[in-house]
């Protein structure tokens, strides 16, 4: 069994002082928005993505090449399991992420068997993000709050990629960057 999920890396080009510290401390990934979530999927279904997402990087066409995203709201969740708490900023208003994560669900439409249950809802009720930080606990949460003043920041997306996990969680990219 193995493991899959589309993503655009964000180039951020304004963000506050403070990011770089804070993901260093925080965070062990790039900066990203999940576009299409975690889902497991047997060895023999990783061509047939591969094939709907070469089929919808044809048809895609992203004004200039990229997508100028604004994440512009602080967000705080509780999470359901453990308890933590988790710290995003959302981007409210961004049409052409919203458009392009409709176009990969669709076009990976009955790849659902979600890792975590509750991903199909974020994935249907989509809200563009960063996240800073996850699942932490009271005193964790607190010192990382204390960073946080100012955190509009402002990206570009050019690209889009699928990872999949085979069963030794090895980790195999595919990036197709926007034409």
């Amino acid at each position: 069994m193995k493991k899959f999920a589309i993503y655009s890396k964000v180039k951020l080009v304004k963000s506050p002082s403070w990011f770089n510290k804070f993901r260093k401390e925080y965070l062990n990934e790039d900066w990203h928005v999940t576009l299409k979530q975690t889902c497991r999927i047997e060895d023999g279904q990783v061509s047939d993505i591969k094939n709907k997402l070469k089929e919808l990087h044809k048809e895609l066409n992203v004004k200039g090449g990229k997508i100028d995203i604004n994440f512009d709201k602080l967000v705080i969740d509780k999470e359901e399991k453990g308890g933590g708490k988790t710290i995003m900023i959302r981007a409210m208003d961004n049409k052409p992420i919203r458009l392009l994560q409709k176009k990969i669900v669709k076009a990976l439409k009955g790849y659902d068997n979600y890792d975590i249950q509750e991903s199909g809802v974020w994935e249907r009720n989509f809200k563009p993000h960063l996240t800073l930080a996850g699942n932490l606990k009271e005193k964790d949460f607190l010192k990382a709050e204390s960073y946080i003043k100012d955190y509009a920041c402002e990206g570009v997306i050019d690209s889009i990629t699928f990872i999949y996990l085979d069963k030794d969680n090895n980790r195999t990219r595919i990036n197709y960057k926007f034409l």
